[in-house]
């Protein structure tokens, strides 16, 4: 398990190697995947800015090595570097949009 549902975490991830699935399960106990990760795919996004935990779970499905970016680092760099805020947005919004197809 790299991050539950209820940890507060306050975290940019990206997938350095490996596999990552990211996941809701249900009151009921089902499991609906949301998205599988691999290498070079960021995560942890809506988190980074925020100090609201996860709203999903992820969890390793082979070995895996993550990057862990501290929300404050990636709030200096987005000051820094304003471009960087776009290309989140951008990141979001295709997922959005493919969640919502």
């Amino acid at each position: 398990m790299v991050i539950g549902k209820s940890d507060p975490i306050r975290s940019f991830y990206v997938v350095i190697s490996g596999q990552l699935k990211l996941y809701r399960s249900s009151a009921e106990g089902k499991e609906q995947t949301l998205q599988l990760l691999g290498p070079g795919d960021p995560f942890g996004l809506c988190t980074a800015f925020a100090t609201e935990s996860f709203p999903a779970s992820a969890m390793a499905i082979e070995e895996s090595a993550v990057l862990l970016i501290p929300g404050t680092v990636m709030e200096a760099i987005a000051r820094q570097e304003p471009p960087l805020l776009f290309n989140i947005i951008q990141i979001l919004s295709q997922r959005l949009k493919k969640n919502g197809q």
